[in-house]
């Protein structure tokens, strides 16, 4: 089960991480040398918040926990959009078809 607290930390990091990642941008630095510069940021500004030590381990692990959701929900949502065109095809045959009373 997920605390309040946990999805909390998580929201701040996933802001702060974006937020770093904006601003490294707009230094010009750019690849896996801005990846880990925001993540060290992010830890930094989340452990003074967070009132605890969070280590870039546990941005990364966030990070990455993240990525698997939206990965997730992009994989779901186009099966459920053709579940719902089959459903609006089913139907309109339905309706067009002549039904005899028995």
């Amino acid at each position: 089960m997920v605390k309040q607290a946990d999805e909390w930390l998580r929201a701040m990091i996933l802001s702060f991480y974006a937020e770093a990642l904006a601003t490294a941008a707009a230094k010009r630095i750019d690849g896996p040398v801005a990846h880990q510069l925001a993540l060290l940021e992010t830890a930094s500004l989340v452990s003074g918040q967070a009132g605890r030590p969070v280590g870039e381990e546990e941005v990364a692990r966030v990070l990455l926990d993240a990525s698997r959701r939206r990965r997730a929900h992009r994989a779901v949502a186009p099966r459920r959009l053709r579940y719902r065109v089959a459903r609006v095809a089913l139907k309109a045959v339905v309706a067009e078809s002549p039904v005899e009373a028995v």
